[in-house]
């Protein structure tokens, strides 16, 4: 338990932010994406996460797309 390592691959402008049962709630970290082609990135989650929580990713453009996002 505690704070992970994730992968995404993402493109368009903007941020994405991973928040904690439900999409207003705990923000755990968030990831700045600016490309126009499906490009990977690697970041370790901010806060210390311990228990079992929904997970939500959201977007702060609706013109950005997630290919994958993969915790590690």
């Amino acid at each position: 338990e505690g704070a992970s390592a994730f992968t995404v691959k993402a493109k368009g402008k903007g941020r994405i932010e991973i928040r904690l049962d439900s999409p207003e709630a705990q923000f755990a970290n968030a990831v700045e994406i600016d490309s126009t082609d499906y490009r990977g990135y690697i970041d370790r989650a901010e806060a210390k996460i311990t228990g079992v929580h929904d997970v939500y990713i959201v977007f702060s453009d609706k013109d950005m797309t997630l290919d994958s996002w993969q915790f590690i």
